[in-house]
């Protein structure tokens, strides 16, 4: 009859003195052992009841990992048994339940979620994973990921000059991460470590422009390299800010340009105007439609030469920084002050969630276009605001 046990291995210990918890398979007089990387003081073993004592620090989440892997091979050992495939031999019925369920570190899960991801998403999931990479000292099991884990993760990106908000969007990551393992069943909810941790962000400054500031960009003359950001900044402007990353990859278009956002996978079709057609034909590109993809190798290196020469765009001209994301704000500000409905400028700039009929709904594409050449000629001085006066008899 085959039976099981846990217990604490006295024989080996590990650099900090504790002991390893192993289950114990016996059958026909013989055992096998299995083990899942929990390590126990000696002082700190309850021999009687097969559990860690308070005095340990992490004794809630060992227990709760011991008494799952005990659940679960009491369950496999009575699954073969109803099938009537238990073997009397531990050494078998071990490798067998070793073959069936492998412990899962949480590196390990977090790069099969990566794989999840898609665009910019994964891009962010792979920087925040890198940096949990770089940092940790030995392998990260999810039991490691508790409250003192994550204060000492912020203290040490804090050290390398991380914003509060950059911070946060690393945990919120990781806090993503340990969700998907728990609906995965991967780990248990007892162990969910932002119970009692807050994830702290500050106020995103606003990255709209006064309308003085963004015509002062517009008239701008410098260095050659300064001109050429300018007008990065400009084109990505009369293209209702279009994202850096959809700028470099932009394929060729018809009197439309015609893509889908790489954050959003939504569907845009800009009009093209007089404006940003200069611009196009000055940028035009080999590999795709403007040349960014023949100079840069990577869209981030592109993004970023534009943002460093845009910065010092803005100390010459003395305006607070801005950065080419400043360009779609700043599109929405011009917008609004030029009373052009909300909904139409959510559907500029693709606001709110995509439905069937986005597809087949080519009404408001048309008010787009009027909305963003309102928008271009208010930047550029050429639209007037009329005013109704009402005429009265002055007073004698």
């Amino acid at each position: 009859m085959a039976t099981i046990n846990m217990y604490l291995d006295k024989r080996t210990k590990n650099n900090q003195g504790k002991h390893p918890v192993r289950l114990q398979f016996n059958a026909n007089s013989k055992t096998a052992s299995y083990s899942f990387n929990i390590f126990v003081l000696e002082i700190d073993w309850d021999n009687k009841n097969k559990c860690v004592l308070p005095t340990d620090k992490k004794f809630k989440q060992k227990n709760k990992i011991i008494e799952d892997v005990y659940d679960r091979a009491d369950k496999y050992i009575t699954d073969l048994k109803e099938k009537g495939r238990l073997q009397n031999n531990a050494t078998k019925i071990r490798d067998g339940f070793s073959e069936k369920k492998e412990v899962i570190t949480f590196m390990g899960y977090y790069l099969t979620l990566i794989e999840r991801k898609k665009g910019g998403t994964k891009e962010k999931y792979q920087e925040t994973y890198n940096r949990i990479n770089e940092l940790k000292k030995t392998e990260l099991y999810f039991e490691d990921i508790n409250k003192k884990w994550l204060e000492n993760f912020v203290k040490k990106l804090e050290a390398r000059g991380n914003a509060v908000n950059t911070i946060a969007i690393n945990l919120r990551n990781i806090r993503h991460v340990y969700n998907s393992a728990i609906d995965d069943d991967i780990v248990s909810l007892e162990l969910y470590p932002f119970r009692k941790f807050k994830i702290e962000k500050e106020e995103t400054a606003h990255r709209d422009m006064l309308l003085r500031d963004f015509r002062a960009v517009k008239n701008f003359n410098g260095t050659e390299i300064q001109n050429w950001a300018r007008d990065v900044f400009m084109l990505s402007f009369y293209l209702i800010g279009i994202n850096m990353k959809d700028l470099f990859f932009l394929e060729n278009y018809d009197n439309k340009v015609t893509y889908n956002r790489f954050k959003t996978g939504r569907l845009y079709n800009i009009k093209i105007e007089p404006e940003a057609q200069e611009l196009i034909d000055k940028f035009k590109g080999e590999k795709f439609l403007l040349n960014f993809a023949d100079q840069f190798q990577l869209h981030t290196s592109f993004r970023n030469k534009a943002n460093e020469y845009l910065a010092e765009i803005a100390i010459e001209l003395k305006i607070p920084k801005f950065t080419t994301y400043s360009a779609r704000h700043s599109w929405a500000t011009f917008a609004g002050e030029l009373d052009i409905p909300d909904k139409t400028i959510a559907k500029a700039l693709g606001h709110g969630k995509k439905t069937v009929t986005d597809t087949y709904n080519h009404f408001n594409d048309k008010k787009v276009d009027e909305a963003n050449r309102k928008v271009i000629d208010y930047m550029l001085k050429h639209f007037r605001r009329v005013q109704k006066f009402k005429w009265t008899k002055k007073p004698r």
